[in-house]
């Protein structure tokens, strides 16, 4: 009798440890569930649309003409410069002079007009004028891609520097990037270079279509153009109003593409439609304004309670 008790003491032991085990499993897997899903949980960030304008850019190659003057040398010599590139002088002020090759003597070159001291000579110089852009078949002005060039030593007659006006707005003259683009001489254009927006105005319309390009006069000079004969710019070509979100909140599934958004502390899904995208935005419709968006969206599911 006594033989059995103990036997089913025994039992009932490993029984009571087994569950205990089983218990203290269970709970450890819980708790490390929890721990994963409280981890996740404070990884997701979000932020809310805002009901706004987005601007596509639409990058064009333009060719700039400025108000300038060429000096040239009436003697072959060494360049030694007084200013340098860039530097503002006065009509009339030294700007450099010229070393004769054979006597050692000094010749000075002043400023014929006031201005921006520019030493890059592209050879372009009596082509590509504000005039001729506004008078000249554009075509002729097609394919030009001159890189500037300095030099220290010069031939008689040579180009040496040319003075930018800087109080003169530039102009600019690109082919249209779009074949339906549709533009009428007079309407207003907004460019934006190395995050520098300018604006102006279409004074002269060469064509439509793909073949079509257009004359800008800008309302100020452009300070890029200094040295250089082509610029890339981008042309904010449209806005488009909607919701923006970030480009990083949207995501593919099943091929509908959408958004995960927190409602009441739930992660939902919700099917979008873009836009318009423009760097790091999206301009979306299918959201309200001020819907928590998910930006981490590879953190979640729908369904998902956050914490």
């Amino acid at each position: 009798m006594n033989a059995k008790r103990k036997r089913s003491t025994k039992v009932w032991r490993l029984v009571r440890r087994i569950v205990l085990l089983i218990v203290m499993i269970t709970a450890l897997a819980g708790g490390v569930f929890w721990g994963k899903g409280l981890v996740l949980s404070r990884q997701v960030q979000f932020v809310s649309s805002q009901e706004g304008t987005l601007e596509t850019p639409v990058e064009v190659e333009a060719l700039v003409a400025n108000t300038e003057q060429v000096v040239t040398t009436s003697t072959a010599g060494k360049l030694d410069k007084y200013l340098a590139q860039g530097d503002r002088v006065r009509k009339g002020g030294a700007v450099a002079k010229i070393i004769a090759q054979n006597s050692g003597g000094k010749i000075e070159l002043s400023s014929p007009i006031s201005g921006l001291v520019n030493y890059n000579i592209d050879g372009q110089e009596g082509i590509v004028t504000v005039a001729n852009l506004l008078e000249w078949d554009l075509d002729k002005f097609a394919g030009i891609n001159v890189p500037p060039t300095s030099a220290e030593t010069f031939q008689s007659g040579q180009a040496v520097f040319k003075i930018t006006d800087n109080l003169i707005p530039s102009y600019l003259f690109f082919k249209l990037p779009q074949a339906e683009v549709k533009l009428t001489q007079g309407d207003s254009i907004t460019l934006q270079i190395d995050q520098q927006r300018v604006s102006g105005k279409i004074v002269r319309l060469h064509k439509q279509g793909p073949q079509g390009g257009v004359v800008v006069a800008l309302n100020s000079f452009l300070s890029q153009s200094l040295g250089k004969r082509n610029l890339k710019l981008n042309w904010l070509d449209k806005a488009v109003k909607g919701q923006i979100v970030p480009v990083a909140a949207l995501i593919d599934r099943q091929g509908v593409r959408g958004v995960y958004i927190i409602k009441n502390g739930v992660v939902g899904w919700q099917p979008v439609r873009v836009n318009a995208q423009s760097n790091d935005k999206l301009c979306i419709d299918g959201l309200k304004s001020s819907t928590p968006v998910i930006t981490t969206p590879s953190y979640v599911h729908e369904g998902q309670i956050l914490n």
